[in-house]
């Protein structure tokens, strides 16, 4: 099942670096649809056998990735996947009239396996890196048409983006001064005795 879980984030990746090299859009929509298909078909069967914690990756005692799958995952992965089908569906006549269709395909499944990473993350590390990885490789579907004004919107985009994962940064700096653990555990984390007269 761990296997499956980190299988659920790389497939969609590499599919997207496929999707770059396509050069008939005919050929690299099809592409498309099938890779969302099978990891719908994936998502499906990982959602029905759930396992609750996996880690992936020790870097070290306190840094993990780690993934995992409960109610809120099953929720975030179903509906993301749907989604996802849904508008790849409906990008193919709406890109007809743009240019750098193949980068959009690729951008859009690095963007999805980022998504399907960060709906799964079982600890703050995990969800972090995650939450970076989506901003950074959605910044090219915000300024894809390259006009003045999508470049604008990318630059606050990415500004608000990195203002609000430095917060988030900072909490976790938080948590491991306070807290028992940076993975999510039910009721939280927060050791009362670490903040005692730090209130």
């Amino acid at each position: 099942m761990k296997f499956l879980m980190t299988f659920a984030v790389v497939f969609p990746a590499i599919a997207g670096i496929v999707s770059g090299f396509i050069k008939k859009d005919q050929i690299r929509n099809r592409f498309v649809m099938i890779t969302l298909a099978i990891q719908l078909g994936l998502i499906i069967y990982l959602v029905s056998h759930p396992i609750a914690e996996a880690v992936i990756l020790t870097f070290t005692d306190h840094l993990s990735i780690a993934f995992g799958i409960d109610t809120i995952s099953t929720l975030f992965l179903v509906l993301i996947t749907v989604i996802w089908f849904l508008v790849a569906i409906y990008s193919v006549e709406y890109m007809k009239h743009e240019d750098n269709r193949a980068r959009f395909s690729m951008f859009y499944l690095f963007t999805f396996a980022a998504l399907m990473g960060l709906s799964m993350s079982k600890n703050l590390i995990t969800m972090y890196l995650f939450y970076e990885m989506m901003t950074l490789l959605s910044v090219p579907l915000v300024i894809h048409s390259q006009s003045k004004e999508a470049l604008k919107a990318g630059v606050k985009y990415l500004g608000y983006s990195v203002f609000g994962a430095g917060l988030g940064l900072l909490g976790i700096f938080f948590i491991q001064q306070f807290g028992t653990t940076l993975f999510f555990n039910a009721g939280g984390v927060l050791d009362s005795v670490k903040i005692v007269g730090n209130e």
